[in-house]
């Protein structure tokens, strides 16, 4: 109890602002967010419709990332006041869905022009959001904080979906009425906390010329970063747009299902946090990357093997302790660049991605219409393969112990997982000696113990 209080000690007032934003945020959108496909799907939506939702998405980013991080580097002392006017326009998309929710009017092609319209809005809230976090933590405790923020900002996400599993038992339409309505009203009286994070820094904007855009994108950091990412990306991305419709139309999963799925990511990802957080700062990203990337490439070949409710939940506890490491590493490696160029380097570092990303999920699709579960075994194939590029690539920037000379060794897999395995199990055995630890952990056990009763009672239904 008292590391996790000293740690907490050494956060900035911004830093804890920004928890208790994300715990109002998270709550609001663990009601709906989660349910907004299966909602396309209710409304009849096909898996071209849906592989076209995420392609566009995917292929609109570039262009807005690069625009974001325009706009953010001319008017960087002003990234507080861009951050707040942007969230509160890109939330408001929700107003709009939820009104869709009581009108058969608005179909789901209406619906994915107003999405993606105000998508930029939300792209430039995660830039600017991203670069003013970064500069209110420390970097020698970096991972350990954002660890520390998701733990707790997860802990509402547990709290909203065990709610929403009330509601969602309801009928259609009702239950995602009820549901929508509670995340948007959550979601727009969070943002006006954005406005109170502070910029302790206030770096002066600095104005890019076309030469300056030149450097950037000749920069071989930026571009080895960013192509590495883009064939993780890819790899992952082409099951992106068949993954839910698979699991309702051939698993038959229903709105429970996908609730008590996202409920058990929640749970084993505060678990996986506490873990991967002291993790990152003493091994750095490649080891984490290497750690968990070779667990996650299993994910899509097991997923279509697992046709019952008890076997998607336990793939979802394992594929959430996996992905909270790597996303973890991913983004604490992103943020860590150089701050005068950070917030082209994570528009240049997502946009990449996205592209790839654009074209694999069409792929994936195509490959699943035409050759049924292989899409899933391709994906789980180029993931090892992605994961071979990032580690020839990805360095130790960002992370400031000793220990990290020793990456510097290309150390085999399992003598990294050797080392992060010992580490993980001394720091578990301290913190169960703590008795609020032990209590926190007993509930989330208790919360999943809950989930698997509650899915053999819908079995048995």
């Amino acid at each position: 109890m008292s590391r996790n209080f000293s740690l907490y000690k050494r956060f900035s007032k911004g830093f804890k602002t920004s928890i208790v934003e994300g715990v109002i945020t998270t709550f609001g959108n663990s009601f709906s967010g989660p349910m907004l496909i299966p909602f396309f799907i209710r409304r009849g939506a096909s898996v071209e419709f849906l592989s076209l939702y995420v392609s566009l998405g995917f292929i609109l980013s570039p262009i807005s990332q690069l625009l974001s991080a325009f706009i953010l580097n001319n008017f960087r002392e002003k990234r507080r006041e861009i951050m707040f006017f942007s969230a509160l326009i890109s939330r408001s998309v929700w107003i709009f869905i939820t009104f869709s929710t009581f009108s058969e009017a608005i179909d789901v092609n209406l619906l994915l022009i107003v999405i993606l319209a105000l998508r930029p809005f939300g792209i430039l809230t995660n830039l600017a959001w991203t670069d003013l976090l970064t500069d209110l933590v420390e970097i020698k405790i970096r991972g350990r904080a954002f660890a520390f923020r998701n733990s707790v900002v997860g802990l509402s996400r547990i709290l909203g979906l065990s709610l929403s599993t009330i509601i969602y038992a309801m009928p259609y339409p009702i239950s995602y009425q009820y549901a929508f309505v509670i995340g948007t009203i959550l979601m727009l009286s969070s943002t006006p906390l954005l406005y109170l994070y502070g910029d302790p820094v206030k770096p002066k904007g600095m104005e890019i010329n076309w030469k300056k855009v030149k450097e950037i994108f000749s920069n071989k950091t930026i571009l080895k970063d960013s192509l590495s990412i883009a064939s993780w990306s890819s790899s992952v991305n082409i099951v992106g747009a068949i993954w839910t419709y698979h699991l309702f139309n051939k698993i038959g999963a229903t709105e429970d299902w996908i609730v008590l799925i996202n409920l058990t990511g929640s749970i084993i990802g505060i678990l996986g946090n506490a873990v991967w957080g002291r993790a990152y700062d003493r091994f750095g990203p490649k080891n984490i990357f290497l750690l968990s990337g070779p667990g996650i490439a299993l994910i899509p070949i097991l997923f279509p093997h697992l046709p019952s409710l008890i076997g998607q939940i336990g793939l979802q506890a394992y594929s959430s302790f996996l992905w909270s490491g790597f996303s973890l590493a991913s983004f604490n490696y992103a943020v860590s660049f150089d701050p005068s160029l950070r917030p082209f380097y994570i528009a240049i570092y997502n946009s990449v991605p996205s592209i790839a990303a654009s074209v694999s999920t069409q792929i994936g699709a195509y490959t699943y219409e035409k050759y049924g579960i292989i899409a899933f075994y391709i994906s789980g194939l180029l993931r090892l393969v992605a994961l071979f590029i990032l580690s020839k690539v990805v360095s130790s920037r960002g992370v400031s112990y000793d220990e990290l000379k020793l990456s510097g060794h290309l150390y085999r897999i399992v003598v990294i997982s050797k080392d992060i395995a010992t580490f993980a199990t001394f720091e578990i055995f301290y913190a169960l000696r703590i008795f609020y630890t032990l209590f926190i952990v007993s509930l989330l056990l208790a919360l999943l113990i809950s989930i698997y009763t509650l899915a053999l009672i819908i079995l048995k239904i």
